[in-house]
Order: structure tokens, then C-alpha cells, then sequence
């Protein structure tokens, strides 16, 4: 079984497999910022219980985009 962990700005979104050897997953991250920038994290991957992990570099980067309604 594998376990996945980030912080934020990274959620994983996705259902946690569990997975045969020789098997693989697609894991769904979001990134959600609240403000611009460029965010460095990582998702680690844990495997059968803290028998093993793996850690993935993870970069995003966020523009803030304003937008100003007017009245008439």
C-alpha cells in the first residue's frame, strides 16, 4: 500500500492505491496558491508501511490576475 505527502500550496486529490509489485499508479496532485509566486515542495511516497519511500521534486509557479468591475 502507499501513502502520499505535500503541504501547501500541493494537495494530492486522488485515491490511494494499492498496488501488486510490478504494478503502477497515476497520483493527482492540485496546486493551489493563494497568492503569486513561485512555490518549491515535494511529494513523498511512502511504501508498505515505512518499508521504503520515494520523494518527488515538485516547482509551481502562481500569477495573481486582478480584474476591476465598473459600474454605470
Amino acid at each position: 500500500s502507499l501513502t502520499l505527502n505535500t503541504a501547501a500550496p500541493y494537495k494530492v486529490v486522488s485515491v490511494l492505491p494499492t498496488l501488486s509489485p510490478g504494478q503502477s499508479a497515476q497520483v493527482t496532485l492540485r496546486f493551489d496558491p493563494s497568492e503569486s509566486g513561485t512555490f518549491s515542495g515535494s511529494v513523498q511516497v511512502g511504501i508498505n508501511g515505512g518499508q521504503g519511500s520515494v520523494t518527488a521534486p515538485l516547482v509551481g509557479t502562481a500569477h495573481k490576475i486582478e480584474r476591476s468591475v465598473r459600474q454605470c
